[in-house]
């Protein structure tokens, strides 16, 4: 199964590559930052990725699941732009 990790980079997600990866799995990550592991990424920002480069990714890569763990990390700026956080945290489940 070929997994896409929307968020990849991070400390989660870094975990959810590495079990990937030792079951077997294809990987492919979505971060604003170069995932730890040397696996096919789109390094992005979610919220200004054109959806058609992640379709794209989405078909070369042959991606079966995705597992959607982006989240922004600035609790005082996730109050004050509410709509913002909102369409980050969805975004990576849209395509």
């Amino acid at each position: 199964m070929n997994v896409a990790v929307v968020g990849g980079a991070g400390l989660v997600g870094s975990a959810v590559v590495d079990v990937a990866l030792a079951g077997g799995h294809g990987v492919v990550v979505v971060d604003r930052a170069a995932p730890r592991r040397a696996v096919p990424h789109l390094r992005c920002d979610l919220l200004r990725v054109e959806t058609a480069a992640l379709v794209e990714l989405f078909r070369a890569q042959r991606v079966d699941v995705v597992v959607h763990l982006v989240a922004r990390v600035d609790p005082p700026k996730n109050a004050a732009d509410r709509v913002e956080m909102q369409r980050l945290h969805r975004r990576g489940t849209e395509v």
